[in-house]
């Protein structure tokens, strides 16, 4: 492969890779939305808990109370999602779970896009590599099961609101 040839095909593969990635933004647009999704039984606010913790004290040699009764702030589970919340929190003002729920979206936008570029890297072949990344974005498993997530919603329905004690 000559040099020229291999630009253009490295051009090809970044503008490839820009719409893929912009592809993914769209499909997953209700996941940047601040607002509480109905599936309850997430563990997200947990995670959002961390990033909350982490923004007030951002010591990560600290102490961190909330899990697993203490441990030191690095050892956090996973580390770097925390704090590239924490980041966002603090740059932008957003309060921390929407700032948690930007950065765990685009991380669920750079999947499909990560896997072509893996793809690409090992065949280098352009066009199954797109394709891949294109089936991963709309044949996804996970549409699958929402169907069966919404059946339970309606079975075991949670209380959005307080429920008094008897």
């Amino acid at each position: 492969m000559g040099t020229l040839e291999t630009t253009r095909t490295r051009l090809i593969l970044a503008a490839s890779l820009a719409i893929l990635f912009a592809v993914n933004l769209w499909l997953y647009a209700p996941l940047f939305d601040p607002q509480q999704k109905p599936y309850k039984g997430s563990i997200a606010a947990g995670y959002a808990g961390i990033t909350r913790f982490i923004s007030e004290h951002p010591n990560p040699w600290g102490w961190n109370p909330q899990q697993y009764a203490g441990q030191p702030t690095q050892f956090s589970y996973p580390p770097l999602l925390p704090y590239t919340a924490s980041a966002l929190h603090w740059l932008s003002g957003l309060d921390s779970f929407h700032a948690y729920r930007i950065v765990v979206a685009l991380f669920a936008c750079l999947g499909p896009v990560t896997l072509a570029f893996a793809f690409f890297y090992f065949t280098r072949s352009l066009f199954w590599s797109i394709a891949l990344g294109l089936a991963y974005s709309f044949a996804s498993p996970i549409y699958g099961i929402f169907e069966k997530v919404d059946a339970d919603l309606r079975w075991h329905h949670l209380p959005t609101g307080s429920v008094p004690l008897p």
